[in-house]
């Protein structure tokens, strides 16, 4: 990127993209072996596609300065974590001892908190790319 598409947006966007980046490539990873995992599950899938088309707008959005990308790429993430994140709450209305107990062990733990902590850094990094 320019100097001059730098200086368009609040300090420290370039490095909450670049955490952004390092979450979402970890969970994309953590997201195939899921997939190996899990091949008869088609709504895992669909997920992990959403979140490739979702990172894949972001960068271009990014590394372009293209708002209309960035804000697709931002929408669809959005989408994405929010759906995950109701299957959860789904989940701990309907059987909560047994969601309770899954969220014990640490990879249930961090399946659950992932999509938050990846969105919160996501949706920082926006605030400073809009403030233009």
């Amino acid at each position: 990127m320019t100097e001059e598409v730098k200086q368009n947006h609040q300090p420290g966007f370039e490095r909450y993209m670049k955490i952004y980046t390092a979450l979402r490539l970890i969970t994309l990873v953590t997201g195939i072996y899921m997939l190996v995992n899990a091949k008869e599950l088609p709504v895992i899938w669909l997920v992990y596609l959403g979140r490739l088309l979702a990172f894949y707008w972001l960068m271009t959005g990014w590394k372009t300065n293209d708002g209309r990308r960035f804000n697709y790429g931002f929408i669809l993430d959005t989408i994405l974590s929010v759906l995950e994140l109701s299957v959860w709450v789904v989940g701990l209305l309907v059987a909560w001892p047994f969601v309770i107990l899954a969220l014990s062990y640490a990879p249930m733990f961090l399946i659950f908190i992932t999509p938050i902590i990846v969105w919160a850094v996501l949706f920082i990094a926006k605030r400073r790319f809009d403030s233009e």
